[in-house]
């Protein structure tokens, strides 16, 4: 079995401060806004609470166009949780289950995830995976045609190769469900958050293009949904004004999230230096090399007026040992910080930033 397998100023606000929703507009080859409409009309045959009914149903024979609606629909539910819900018991136990191969055990926590939500590939992947190992071919099979259209609608959003044709997800998981089809290995992954884009360079070993095409030296995604659903669900206020500076610095108390001079991490632009920190300083554990677990850890934290870390703490996690290893990293930074100033000040700022990984 294959493991599944990470100053202006103002721009380096990691990951909250300045994502803008990306609701209503075209992405790449996918119309938002023809989606939203048809979903949420109860007399079309689009109307999403029906197809989720008939997806459920494995028996069920769904068209493309279908899936596309399934898959990109899933943003305007509310059951749409592009981060999962690691905290919740049932997903909890059933990726606990997985990794130590206990599949039969495994699949009715997994059959109650993709009840409350079945457009989420990584666990229909898995559930696939239970399946086939307990021996179930049937189900397997059935598991199969609810997955591979949905990674073939991912795959007809964009070619990949740039980032106004990047691949468009709902789930920065995804991405890495992508990469796993086509054999892909990561070397490292970059966030363009400007342009709200996953840049994944990709080693050249073991590629084996067809005569006349290249190998692949990147594929671009686009994530703006998932990071537009995260600000939305943070909402982080910090009683500031609505420029996000707060309207006084006479305390010792205030934290900034927006200011004149942001902090430098080792000399360099923060988000730049603080990520090639993480990319060389984090330690995938071995204990889930097999598991390989995908996704970003959200780690939040106050860079102090010295340039000390404090109060750093996960708000949106993966896996324990992963959030307790991206806590280690960046509770490690804090000889490398230079303060922000504000007013020619040194203020304390807050910061939250997604730390990624590559499983080892």
């Amino acid at each position: 079995m294959t493991p599944m397998i990470r100053k202006i100023k103002i721009i380096i606000i990691v990951s909250v401060a300045l994502y803008q929703s990306m609701y209503g507009q075209k992405i790449s080859n996918i119309d938002f806004d023809a989606i939203k409409l048809a979903i949420q009309d109860s007399s079309s045959i689009y109307y999403y609470p029906l197809l989720m009914e008939r997806f459920q149903q494995l028996n069920s024979y769904r068209t493309e166009i279908e899936y596309m609606y399934m898959y990109y629909g899933n943003v305007y539910s509310d059951k749409y949780n592009p981060y999962g819900e690691i905290s919740d018991s049932n997903e909890k136990k059933f990726r606990e289950l997985f990794r130590q191969k206990k599949f039969d055990e495994a699949i009715p926590y997994g059959q109650e995830i993709i009840r409350k939500n079945p457009i989420n590939l990584q666990i229909l992947h898995y559930m696939l995976i239970c399946h086939h190992e307990i021996g179930d071919k049937i189900t397997a099979e059935k598991y199969a045609n609810m997955y591979f259209p949905l990674l073939n609608v991912i795959k007809n959003s964009g070619d990949g190769n740039s980032i106004n044709t990047a691949y468009v997800v709902i789930m920065v998981s995804d991405e890495y469900e992508i990469l796993n089809s086509l054999g892909l290995t990561i070397k490292n992954r970059q966030t363009l958050y400007g342009q709200q884009t996953d840049v994944f360079k990709i080693s050249s070993a073991g590629q084996k293009p067809s005569k006349g095409e290249k190998k692949i030296k990147e594929l671009y995604f686009n994530v703006s949904k998932p990071l537009g659903s995260f600000q939305r669900k943070m909402n982080v206020n910090d009683s500031t004004s609505e420029t996000g500076v707060s309207e006084s610095i006479d305390t010792e108390e205030d934290i900034f999230m927006i200011v004149e001079d942001m902090p430098l991490f080792d000399g360099k632009a923060a988000e730049e230096g603080l990520r090639e920190y993480v990319n060389e300083n984090f330690i995938f554990p071995r204990e889930l090399a097999e598991s390989a677990p995908t996704g970003r850890i959200f780690v939040e934290f106050i860079i102090e007026k010295d340039g000390s870390v404090s109060n750093a703490k996960v708000i949106r996690g993966v896996e324990p040992l992963l959030d307790n290893e991206a806590l280690r990293v960046i509770n490690s930074s804090s000889s490398k910080w230079t303060p922000a100033k504000h007013r020619g000040k040194e203020v304390r700022i807050k910061f939250v930033f997604p730390v990624s990984f590559t499983p080892k």
